[in-house]
C-alpha cells in the first residue's frame, strides 16, 4: 500500500496510504484516487514524510536542518521534583519497600493495620541495612550456606569442595576451609538478628492488639528499636 505526503503553499498537510482498485472492472490507481480527493491548492508526492523530518520545497521533499527539527519538536519539560517524589513514592509502595512515607503522616490517627505495617517496614529497614546492597543478596548467602552445611555433612572433605564455596575462597584468598568459618560466623549472627527482628516485631504487634486507640503510640517504641539496630 503506496504513502503519499500531501501539500499545500509547500507546508505538509497529512499523509495518506491508499491501494490500486477495480471498479466496475476499471482499474483505479492509487494516485487517481488521491488527486480526485485533493482540495484547491493541494498537491502530493509519493512516500510518507513526517512533519519532524522533512519539509517541502517547490513540491519536493527537503530533509529538515537540526534547528529545523528542533523548532518543531514540543517544548516537554520534565516534571517537578515534588511529582517525581510523589511517582517514586507510589512506586516503592507499589513494590513493598520499607519506608515509612508510603504510610500516613505519623500526626495523623493511623488504624492498627497502619501501626503493624510501620514495624513491619522499621524490621525490613533493619534487615537491609545488615546486608550487602542488591536484590536477594540473603538468598545467595542462605545458598552458599546450604552448600557448606552439605560439605560438612559429607566430612568437609578437600577434594570435594563446592564449586561456590571454592570460588568465593579464591576470589578471598583464602582456604576453603577458612571461607566456610567466616561464612558460617556471619550466617549464624545473621540468623541472631533475624531472631531479635522477628521477636521485637511480633512484640509491637501484640502491643498494638492490646492497645485501644492510639496505636502510632503503642508502635513507637518497637519502631524506635527496631530503627536502632
Amino acid at each position: 500500500m503506496p504513502a503519499f505526503t500531501v501539500i499545500k503553499n509547500n507546508v505538509q498537510q497529512r499523509i495518506v496510504k491508499l491501494h490500486d482498485k477495480t471498479i466496475d472492472d476499471a482499474l483505479v490507481t492509487a494516485e487517481a484516487q488521491l488527486t480526485a480527493e485533493l482540495t484547491e491548492g493541494e498537491t502530493f508526492v509519493a512516500g510518507a514524510y513526517p512533519k519532524d523530518l522533512f519539509k517541502f520545497v517547490d513540491g519536493e521533499p527537503e530533509e529538515l536542518t537540526e534547528q529545523e527539527a528542533a523548532a518543531l519538536r514540543p517544548n516537554i519539560r520534565p516534571p517537578a521534583p515534588d511529582v517525581l517524589l510523589d511517582n517514586a513514592l507510589m512506586d516503592i509502595k507499589s513494590a513493598g519497600l520499607a519506608t515509612l512515607a508510603t504510610l500516613p503522616p505519623v500526626d495523623a490517627m493511623w488504624t492498627a493495620a497502619d501501626a503493624k505495617n510501620a514495624i513491619d517496614q522499621a524490621a525490613g529497614r533493619a534487615r537491609f541495612r545488615v546486608v550487602s546492597q542488591g536484590t536477594l543478596i540473603d538468598q545467595e548467602y542462605a545458598l552458599l550456606a546450604c552448600r557448606i552445611k552439605d560439605w560438612r555433612t559429607a566430612g568437609s572433605i578437600a577434594g570435594n569442595v563446592p564449586a561456590m564455596l571454592q570460588n568465593y575462597a579464591t576470589n578471598t584468598s583464602q582456604t576453603a576451609e577458612n571461607a566456610a568459618q567466616q561464612i558460617e560466623i556471619q550466617v549464624s549472627a545473621f540468623e541472631a538478628f533475624l531472631e531479635t527482628t522477628h521477636n521485637i516485631r511480633h512484640a509491637g504487634k501484640a502491643a498494638i492488639d492490646a492497645a485501644e486507640t492510639d496505636f502510632c503510640a503503642a508502635a513507637a517504641p518497637y519502631i524506635s528499636e527496631l530503627d536502632s539496630l
